[in-house]
């Protein structure tokens, strides 16, 4: 369920084109800084003989200098900055779309059932208790745990196997129905884990 396939198409043509971005801004500065070295040489090696043309040509030499030392700069700020942005994006844009997924199960919940919690992690992290199965705390399987409130006991059976009827996970578990109190009346809270196909 964490493929990569889960990556919105907009999210890996905006990581390429930052990409392109910082590989063209890092050009300009060493372009700018070998054109300022190329225009110095040249200047020094076409200066006048004397010593006063000498002086002046070179403080023209690092009055450029200086000009392209502070534009290199300003560029290597701005590409910084562009990092720390595309780093920002990326660690976002790294995430599957958890969006699609909850908008399924909104889909099987109906107006019988509500999701107050979820969680998403390996088996040995959630600590599932052993009705989750054999297998419920090795570190390689993937759950998704969904907890809730239902309005009577008889629907969260049903929602169990309207989860199991998706064909997204490889295990529906019911780990717990307890009495709950929601919004004045009495109700179903329960607890529901699925293993990822």
């Amino acid at each position: 369920m964490a493929d990569s396939n889960l990556l919105p198409r907009r999210y890996l043509e905006q990581r390429a084109t930052r990409s392109a971005r910082r590989l063209w801004a890092a050009l300009v500065v060493c372009c700018a800084v070998g054109t300022a070295s190329a225009v110095g040489w040249s200047l020094m090696e076409s200066a006048p003989a004397g010593t006063e043309g000498y002086v002046q040509q070179l403080a023209q030499i690092e009055h450029r200098h200086e000009a392209s030392r502070q534009e290199a700069s300003a560029l290597a700020s701005q590409l910084a900055a562009d990092q720390r942005e595309s780093a920002a994006i990326d660690a976002v844009a790294g995430q599957p779309d958890w969006r699609g997924l909850l908008l399924r199960i909104a889909g099987v919940l109906g107006d019988r059932a509500m999701l107050t919690a979820c969680r998403f992690g390996a088996g040995d992290t959630l600590r599932l208790p052993p009705e989750a199965g054999p297998d419920a705390s090795d570190p390689s399987s993937a759950w998704l745990v969904l907890g809730g409130v239902a309005q009577a006991y008889q629907d969260v059976p049903a929602l169990v196997l309207r989860l199991e009827e998706m064909g997204l996970f490889s295990r529906v578990v019911l780990i717990e129905t307890t009495p709950q109190a929601f919004g004045g009346e009495e109700r179903i809270g329960f607890r529901i884990a699925c293993r990822a196909r």
